[in-house]
């Protein structure tokens, strides 16, 4: 079942970032779907997945160098080194999503330089655009596929924890403070 949700939001994520790219909106919608697939289920479905996809999408649109895939790798990476182990909240969210949108956004524009050509102003204004566009994306995109995974069963992006008293890393009953142990002074009611 993880197989076929990964493989199906992936290509519907293609999809629409194909279709916003025809009107001339770029939006690194496969980015934020692959890291969504590498923070909840894994690493190494995440980064399987930014290679088919990336693939994939420059056979699409022709291209002769297969950059793609490392962009998206690149995204990955930018957004792994600033995520937290355990996310709870969807603000936790927003700021791997604005590395994931600024490096998408470096990469599809050295893409289009033409060759020999310096960067201009320009380009960091896209990153910047596309940060803050990420910010809102990242957490969007948890929430809507969050949901989804809720209903099929499958592992969720964001996970709850629960407080150290009630951890215990053997089994799942909560662990339980004695009081004797506390305060062995303490009498019984009754006594």
């Amino acid at each position: 079942m993880k197989a076929v949700f990964l493989i199906t939001v992936t290509a519907l994520a293609m999809l629409a970032e194909l279709l916003s790219g025809n009107v001339g909106i770029y939006l690194p919608l496969t980015a934020y779907a692959v890291f969504y697939f590498t923070c909840s289920i894994s690493a190494a479905a995440g980064v399987a997945a930014a290679i088919v996809a990336g693939t994939v999408l420059d056979l699409i649109y022709g291209r002769t160098l297969l950059l793609t895939p490392l962009i998206l790798l690149a995204a990955l990476a930018a957004g792994w080194s600033l995520r937290r182990n355990q996310m709870e909240t969807l603000l936790e969210a927003a700021l791997p999503g604005m590395a994931i949108g600024a490096t998408a956004a470096l990469g599809a524009a050295a893409l289009r330089m033409p060759g020999g050509q310096p960067p201009s102003w320009l380009l960091l204004w896209q990153a910047v655009w596309f940060g803050s566009i990420g910010l809102l994306l990242l957490p969007l995109t948890v929430f809507v596929l969050d949901s989804a995974a809720r209903t099929l069963g499958l592992p969720e992006f964001l996970k709850e924890t629960r407080s150290r008293l009630n951890r215990n890393p053997l089994g799942s009953r909560p662990r339980r403070v004695r009081e004797r142990l506390v305060n062995p002074n303490r009498r019984k009611e009754g006594e």
